[in-house]
């Protein structure tokens, strides 16, 4: 078992690693590349700083991964390229979706921002793919600030990575400063009670240009990212942090199982189920809400982090944000479900069970008073 990790480039955020790949693949205007909805809207974002268009495939039904029905369905003959995300750590059913892959003689490129250990049929995830491109952002397994690291399981596109990584540059010294800052504050300040207060004031100081915001404006060109390797900051964290980052199984075990004892018996509230084939290290517990507003109602008035992504098919985007991105609203009806569903609970270091379980049994006695 690897309970070890190295990444083989960096890059400013993950989506920029994303493009990298594309790029290298000879992807690039003109082709189309598959991709999941209920997702965030860096994965497109991504796709389209390639040159690329993003066409969206469905999830499983009740489910946050790919299905490989709607891929198979959605594959054209501009299709260039399949991206697979395993979301909040549930490993997509890599074992179908390689099939479909490989009669279509289509490359498939790993999202694994939520997860770097989860395991699919005894594989970790990240190894499927000719590449898998990672996330070193907030509420992500390994939190650095904001970056993105690509592991390349095909030696074939080496060269080519090499030559696009070779002409990035860093980001400027006051925006590394930044970035240094909003790290300090946010190890310093986060925890799972004072999640509502920092998540309004994280969101005042990204409208004022004050903090590094987490998404771009899709209706300009690529952003300035895309033209930027790791942060000299990040990169010193990340040299520190890697070498002891290992999957701790047992912990992130607990962790759920706590938040699933104190939620026993709660209506209107399940967990998201996964096939038996499937080992999982979550990045986040998502749970399934009959009433979701209602849920993160309670969330606020028992003062404990519960996260509303993803919002929509493609997160944050509402209404005619989506075009920007190239989705079409009703075109994958699950996904939107899922989004109209789903929350989530944090799984990170500074959750204890014992504070999970306490959380779970917070949201039970809230929800079931009302219900009865």
């Amino acid at each position: 078992m690897i309970d070890q990790f190295a990444f083989d480039f960096t890059f400013f955020r993950g989506r920029v690693a994303l493009a990298s790949v594309l790029k290298a693949m000879g992807i690039g205007r003109g082709d189309e590349v598959a991709l999941q909805a209920y997702t965030c809207v860096a994965v497109p974002e991504g796709v389209m700083a390639s040159g690329a268009r993003p066409i969206y495939v469905d999830v499983e039904a009740g489910g946050v991964t790919m299905s490989p029905a709607s891929l198979e369905e959605r594959i054209t003959e501009r299709t260039r390229a399949i991206v697979v995300q395993h979301t909040f750590g549930y490993p997509a059913n890599m074992t179908e979706i390689m099939r479909i892959a490989q009669n279509h003689g289509l490359p498939v490129i790993e999202d694994c921002a939520h997860t770097y250990w989860s395991e699919h049929d005894g594989r970790r995830v990240g190894t499927f793919g000719a590449a898998a491109y990672y996330s070193l952002e907030w509420a992500k397994p390994l939190v650095l600030g904001v970056g993105g690291g690509l592991v390349v399981n095909d030696p074939s596109l080496n060269p080519a990575i090499s030559a696009i990584h070779a002409s990035l540059s860093q980001p400027s010294a006051a925006r590394d400063a930044r970035l240094r800052l909003q790290y300090i504050a946010f190890t310093s300040l986060y925890g799972p009670t004072r999640f509502w207060a920092i998540k309004k004031t994280y969101a005042a100081l990204s409208s004022a240009g004050v903090a590094e915001k987490s998404f771009n404006d899709m209706e300009r060109e690529p952003a300035s990212d895309f033209g930027l390797t790791l942060a000299p900051s990040v990169e010193a964290r990340l040299r520190r942090k890697l070498p002891g980052f290992r999957a701790d199984w047992g912990r992130n075990k607990s962790i759920v199982d706590a938040y699933l004892r104190g939620l026993a018996g709660c209506s209107g509230v399940q967990q998201i189920a996964a096939p038996d084939v499937d080992r999982i290290m979550f990045a986040r517990l998502p749970l399934w809400a009959a009433d979701k507003p209602r849920m993160l109602s309670v969330a606020q008035d028992i003062g404990f982090e519960l996260s509303d992504w993803f919002e929509s098919a493609v997160d944050p985007l509402q209404g005619a944000g989506f075009a920007s991105v190239g989705y079409v609203p009703g075109s994958c009806p699950n996904a939107e479900t899922s989004a109209e569903h789903i929350v989530s609970l944090p799984c990170n270091d500074k959750v204890s069970p014992a504070m999970a379980e306490r959380a779970g049994r917070q949201f039970a006695s809230m929800l079931s008073a009302e219900a009865a």
